[in-house]
């Protein structure tokens, strides 16, 4: 893995203000895609800002349907009385997606951000448009 600089962002405009200034920065919250492809020297960012803290992270009902925070873990979020009464197969498909581990650490955010899990992305000796 690449040497690469570790900021926790206090606040979102602090967020967005330490990464927008650098193309090469990158958000981790659960960061169990982008670790994987830092070790595999697939993605090569030389900052990480840590967005853990931020308040994003809640499951609500909003306009007749749900609102599901970015920072919601899948645990927490497959597991909410809301997702589990209205939403039943969403708590199916998380639970059956990943292992417990994952789904403590993966969020919500991170799932919709994911990289391709093709194998020619993972393999930096093979040409790949989508790296």
């Amino acid at each position: 893995m690449r040497p690469f600089k570790y900021t926790r962002a206090a606040d979102p405009t602090a967020a967005v203000n330490a990464v927008s200034g650098l193309a090469t920065a990158s958000f981790v919250a659960g960061g169990t895609n982008l670790l994987d492809l830092m070790k595999e020297d697939v993605a090569r960012p030389t900052e990480l800002v840590d967005i853990t803290r931020l308040r994003m992270a809640t499951v609500r009902a909003s306009g007749g349907g749900i609102s599901l925070g970015a920072l919601a873990t899948n645990t927490d979020t497959a597991n909410h009385p809301l997702v589990r009464q209205n939403y039943p197969l969403l708590t199916q498909a998380i639970l059956a997606g990943a292992s417990g581990q994952i789904r403590n650490m993966a969020t919500n955010g991170g799932n919709l951000n994911q990289r391709t899990r093709c194998p020619y992305f993972y393999d930096v000796a093979m040409p790949c448009n989508k790296r």
